[in-house]
């Protein structure tokens, strides 16, 4: 009495369902749409896409609040001071380093890749 259809492993490796949606979800989750695809997006999936992006903000909000707090407490007030000081410090050089690194890395990568390819 098996079922034809068992979701069973076969020599270890993963269900063949399984196997099967995993490069779907991944194409999914990738695939970046192209010009015009917003009409075509139905109203379940854009409501889907705005409420997991409200989540993300309000779970990133609360770690925040909670490591503020944790970090405040410890540290009591000079020590608080002087940690927000230095990462402020620090943000700031982050933010003048980054200035048009990002695109110009960016675009050397891509001029070595397509010497690679001919």
């Amino acid at each position: 009495m098996t079922n034809a259809r068992s979701t069973a492993p076969r020599s270890g490796g993963p269900p063949r369902r399984l196997a099967l949606r995993v490069p779907r979800l991944a194409r999914g989750f990738l695939h970046g749409g192209a010009a015009g695809d917003a009409r075509s997006a139905g109203a379940g999936l854009i409501a889907s896409n705005v409420l997991v992006q409200i989540l993300a903000r309000a779970v990133t909000m609360a770690v925040g609040v909670v490591t503020v707090s944790l970090t405040a407490r410890t540290l009591k007030t000079e020590g608080y001071g002087v940690w927000s000081a230095v990462s402020s410090y620090i943000g700031l050089f982050a933010v003048l380093t980054e200035l048009g690194f990002v695109t110009v890395a960016t675009q050397r990568m891509a001029r070595c890749g397509s010497r690679r390819r001919s």
